[in-house]
């Protein structure tokens, strides 16, 4: 079962919205290794979005809560973020259990 989703993510400095990018929902350092040029030098730390619909945005000093409700309130459900990722073309193959029945419920065929 999918614990949770983990993406990247960074907030833009001029507009600060937050950008996320995917590579494997189950390991941050192989989604880092699909994405060189996402750094955490660069500004792109870890994040979770669960099932139960936590959002974390991790940063070197703890977490971003205002990353977190960004995402969340752009996305406020796991079905939400999931979905979303979808239409954008960024969600990465998955046979997680929450991941497919969230693509089952909007028709798409695994």
């Amino acid at each position: 079962m999918c614990r949770m989703a983990s993406f990247i993510n960074r907030e833009d400095p001029k507009s600060l919205r937050v950008e996320v990018a995917l590579g494997d929902l189950e390991s941050h350092s192989k989604t880092y290794e699909l994405h060189p040029d996402k750094t955490e030098k660069g500004g792109w730390y870890e994040g979770h979005y669960t099932p139960a619909g936590l959002v974390e945005c991790r940063t070197p000093d703890g977490n971003s809560y205002r990353a977190s409700q960004e995402l969340q309130s752009r996305y406020p459900t796991f079905d939400a973020f999931i979905w979303g990722m979808f239409k954008a073309g960024m969600l990465p193959y998955s046979r997680h259990k929450d991941v497919v029945a969230v693509l089952k419920a909007h028709g798409v065929r695994t």
